[in-house]
């Protein structure tokens, strides 16, 4: 979107398509507010007349589009969709039995530990392992 121009913290329109209390959709909403300032309607409204700053309403679920969010740079429009598969990168086989304990509520205290690792190397692995893979992130000019 940028290029080798340096983004700029809160020009970033983001909509989403699944609800924010879908998934993990709320936590992937909150991780891209953090990043790009794009916030929802509680966002900073701004300064002054002018709103100078305003992060209002950049950030809005439930969209009607057809990837798993797009981005758009609010000066020149230019916009993206993405789309992921996290099933590209999957969990250690160690995690099958733990996950379903986990989903239960059922997981016993001394497997928290190696079910807390194990998701993390998972994570670990998406970002730094699978960061340019097309398999776990599609990225398209709209």
């Amino acid at each position: 979107m940028y290029g080798t121009d340096i983004p700029v913290r809160g020009d970033i329109q983001i909509a989403i398509r699944n609800k924010g209390i879908e998934g993990t959709t709320g936590v992937t909403g909150a991780v891209l507010t953090l990043i790009t300032g794009a916030a929802g309607e509680t966002g900073f409204h701004g300064m002054g007349k002018g709103r100078h700053f305003a992060r209002q309403n950049l950030l809005a679920y439930k969209q009607e589009i057809d990837d798993f969010l797009t981005m758009r740079r609010c000066d020149t429009g230019k916009t993206i969709g993405l789309s992921f598969n996290i099933e590209a990168v999957p969990f250690r086989p160690q995690m099958q039995e733990l996950l379903p304990m986990a989903i239960a509520g059922t997981l016993p205290e001394q497997d928290r530990g190696r079910f807390a690792d194990l998701w993390q190397d998972r994570v670990k692995r998406m970002l730094l392992e699978h960061e340019e893979d097309p398999a776990l992130i599609q990225i398209r000019d709209l």
